[in-house]
C-alpha cells in the first residue's frame, strides 16, 4: 500500500476542525489556537460564524476570542457584520486576504502533519486516524 501522508494529514485537520470541535488532536499545536486557530475553524466552517460559536468550537473563553477577532480586523483577515435574522448577533468570516494567509499556514501544517505521519509509518499512521475517527464518532 502506497500511503499519501498529505491526505492522511488533511483528514486529521477534518476531523479536528470539523467533528471534535474544541480538541486539538495531532495537527500542528501553534495551529488550533489564537489567531490561526479562528483562521482555520472559519476556513474549515465556510460560513460566517458568531463569536460565542467560534469560542465554543476552540475551546476559547469569550474575552480570548474578543481579543482574536479585533487583531484578525486589524490585519484585514476578518470582517464582521451585524447578523440579517437577528441584529443582536454579529457574525464573523475570512476577508480574501485571511483565506490566502490561512492557505499559507494551512499547506505549511499539513507538510509537518505529514511529516509526522510518515515518522511514524503506514500503519500507525492510518491507526492513529481510524483511533481519531472512533473519538470523533463517540463524541456526537
Amino acid at each position: 500500500m502506497n500511503t499519501d501522508y498529505n491526505e492522511l494529514a488533511r483528514q486529521l485537520y477534518s476531523l479536528q476542525f470539523g467533528k471534535l470541535k474544541g480538541c486539538v488532536l495531532f495537527t500542528d499545536l501553534t495551529a488550533g489556537h489564537g489567531e490561526e486557530g479562528v483562521l482555520l475553524q472559519l476556513y474549515f466552517d465556510g460560513r460566517e460564524e458568531t463569536a460565542g460559536d467560534l469560542a465554543r468550537k476552540l475551546g476559547l473563553t469569550s474575552g480570548r476570542i474578543a481579543n482574536i477577532l479585533r487583531q484578525l480586523e486589524k490585519k484585514k483577515y476578518i470582517v464582521r457584520t451585524i447578523g440579517t435574522d437577528d441584529r443582536r448577533k454579529v457574525l464573523v468570516s475570512l476577508t480574501e486576504s485571511g483565506r490566502r494567509h490561512i492557505d499559507k499556514v494551512y499547506s505549511r501544517s499539513l507538510a509537518r502533519s505529514a511529516g509526522m505521519l510518515d515518522l511514524l509509518g503506514e500503519e500507525d499512521a492510518h491507526d492513529l486516524l481510524r483511533l481519531f475517527s472512533r473519538i470523533a464518532e463517540l463524541s456526537k
